[in-house]
């Protein structure tokens, strides 16, 4: 525990879909090293291992988030896509986002909690991975309490593009946007390739998500960091790749939690804490992994 009484910013941990909160740990322990007070949320309903108050276990019941088509329709993949991104339904759990703000903020007032009158609650940001990650995004539109917000690699719009969406609206808080790379899912990697159907269906769907994202970053007011790191897949972003065989021709696990770790510190050292050291950033320190692009709120 961080001693003194310096009041120490709040950081909502949110896990990807089916995995459990502990799913980023080489994160959440990581910023907690640096003076961050990180709790990590069991989504009910995304988390498989929870179990709620009255000792029932958690049973998967179809990812109720999900937003079903009309009866009798079976749009194409693209057609669904655009649906369960317009109907999605993020509200239970930034409702379970709410309460764990509430709670701390009674928390902080215990005399009996140990963290009593350390929370900094005027600086909360939300991070996660994968359904984690677009999840903050738009609790960063919807929960005032929430200042900075990242994702990482949490690439689906699902919920995000209704009338209140905030890749609708844009958002209002600054964003770290972090990817893999994913260049060649939207466009072929060989000229005169033969593509199948369905490939070039799965490319069209990734192009559209890309289009989409970017239209939510030209609408948004606060400051926005976008990247990709090159060599890295969808679960390099959790604590997956530590217990799993990574090809040859990907980066490390270590490689990639040292880079995504340092700019999401940087990134809330600088909107949760003031820092005014931010070199990579601003660029001036640069993995070539990394490719990072950026655009401040008062340049639109």
């Amino acid at each position: 525990m961080v001693e003194g009484r310096e009041r120490l910013p709040v950081l909502i941990y949110n896990h990807g879909a089916m995995h459990p909160h502990f799913s980023g740990t080489f994160q959440t322990e990581f910023l907690a090293s640096h003076g961050y007070v990180v709790v990590a949320i069991g989504h009910p309903g995304a988390n498989e291992i929870e179990r709620f108050p009255d000792g029932k276990s958690y049973r998967n019941d179809g990812m109720t988030y999900w937003a079903e088509p009309p009866t009798g329709e079976r749009p194409a993949r693209r057609e669904l896509a655009e649906y369960l991104w317009a109907h999605g339904d993020l509200s239970l759990f930034i409702g379970d986002i709410r309460f764990v703000l509430d709670r701390l903020a009674a928390l902080d007032i215990d005399p009996e909690w140990r963290l009593r009158h350390r929370l900094a609650l005027d600086r909360v940001g939300s991070l996660g991975w994968s359904l984690g990650g677009f999840l903050s995004l738009q609790a960063g539109r919807d929960e005032p309490r929430i200042k900075a917000v990242a994702n990482l690699d949490g690439l689906n719009l699902l919920g995000l593009m209704g009338p209140r969406g905030v890749a609708t609206l844009g958002s209002e808080r600054p964003m770290l946007l972090m990817f893999a790379d994913r260049w060649t899912e939207v466009s072929p990697p060989y000229p005169g390739v033969e593509l199948s159907a369905d490939i070039v269906e799965r490319m069209e769907l990734r192009a559209a998500l890309v289009a989409h994202y970017w239209r939510m970053l030209r609408r948004s007011t606060a400051d926005w960091y976008y990247m990709s790191i090159a060599g890295v897949d969808h679960a390099h972003f959790s604590d997956r790749t530590l217990f799993e065989t990574i090809p040859e021709d990907r980066m490390s696990p270590r490689q990639a939690h040292d880079i995504i770790n340092r700019f999401t510190l940087e990134f809330f050292e600088k909107y949760l804490r003031g820092s005014t050291q931010t070199p990579l950033l601003d660029g001036e320190e640069v993995f070539a992994e990394a490719g990072l692009f950026k655009m401040k709120g008062d340049a639109k």
